[in-house]
């Protein structure tokens, strides 16, 4: 199946007009019945161009798209389909910029690429090092912002005592 821009906004429109395919998206994706890739992949390619080129200062400037790039984030990681250091990154979103979005959604695409989300679980032990360093920059650039939440996104550097 040849994947085009218009597919792929055809499938961001549709969510975006009916909200409750959302949920329905996460029922389907939790029982692993039917192959939802293509959605998946749609929705991430209009998020990654929708980031990109916005030229707003803060995410919390462009609401809707904040929320589902939220859901979406939120989503994945429900699956397993979201590399390990960016299982809270859907906190992350009020306090960050567009470009700092594009960044954690490009991780998203580089780890489906190694990976490839099939319906079964992606080892979250594996992931590329770029995602932790990702994490922690877009972390420490914010880190006024996100204060004591920090140890939500870098709890992965700590170590725990016996």
């Amino acid at each position: 199946m040849q994947y085009t821009v218009e597919r792929d906004l055809v499938v961001y429109n549709t969510f975006r007009d009916q909200p409750l395919l959302w949920n329905l998206l996460e029922v389907a994706l939790r029982t692993r019945t039917s192959n939802l890739v293509a959605i998946i992949r749609a929705l991430l390619t209009v998020l990654i161009t929708f980031w990109t080129t916005c030229r707003m200062e803060k995410c919390t400037d462009c609401p809707r798209e904040m929320e589902f790039t939220g859901r979406f984030f939120n989503i994945l990681c429900d699956i397993d389909w979201m590399p390990s250091p960016m299982t809270n990154a859907s906190h992350l979103l009020p306090f960050i910029s567009p470009l700092e979005v594009t960044a954690l959604l490009f991780e998203v695409a580089n780890f489906f690429r190694l990976f490839g989300p099939h319906l079964t679980k992606i080892p979250i032990s594996k992931h590329q090092p770029s995602v932790k360093e990702t994490m922690t920059s877009i972390v420490q650039n914010n880190i006024e912002n996100v204060g004591e939440m920090m140890f939500m996104f870098c709890k992965w550097g700590l170590k725990e005592e016996a």
